[in-house]
């Protein structure tokens, strides 16, 4: 029986083959890519962005893990139902990025904010102090 358990042959192939893709995505990022690249890569949106991360069978644009966001140049928010999702246009002068790392900076206030709220009702961690947030507060 061929199977598709957790560690199975063929699915472990796949993951394989998926993890070589990205790697030779990362090697090779586009004018846009790399572009955005240069403004979530760096950190200064105080969390760490990961370029052409594998999620299960796909790999992300950019993926903040600490607030489980996927940040998409092309596909579709449907194929990330279980992640929240940015849609950017492919940003090809430095200014476009720089309005894509301030779309992205956005969509992180808000991820924290709905972190914040769920965490206070549950009582669990505080979620992560991205470092726009004021430190003296």
């Amino acid at each position: 029986m061929q199977g598709g358990g957790p560690l199975s042959p063929l699915r472990s192939r796949g993951r394989s083959a998926l993890l070589k893709r990205a790697s030779s995505m990362r090697s090779r990022p586009t004018d846009s890519e790399r572009l955005l690249l240069g403004r979530l890569g760096s950190g200064t949106l105080g969390l760490k962005f990961r370029f052409k991360h594998v999620l299960g069978d796909r790999i992300a644009d950019f993926y903040c893990p600490a607030l489980r966001l996927v940040v998409g140049l092309s596909g579709d928010a449907s194929v990330w139902p279980e992640f929240r999702f940015l849609r950017l246009e492919a940003p090809q002068t430095i200014s476009a990025a720089s309005a894509c790392a301030d779309a992205v900076s956005w969509e992180m206030e808000k991820a924290v904010a709905a972190m914040a709220h769920r965490y206070a009702f549950r009582g669990g961690p505080p979620p992560p102090r991205p470092i726009w947030v004021d430190k003296a507060a």
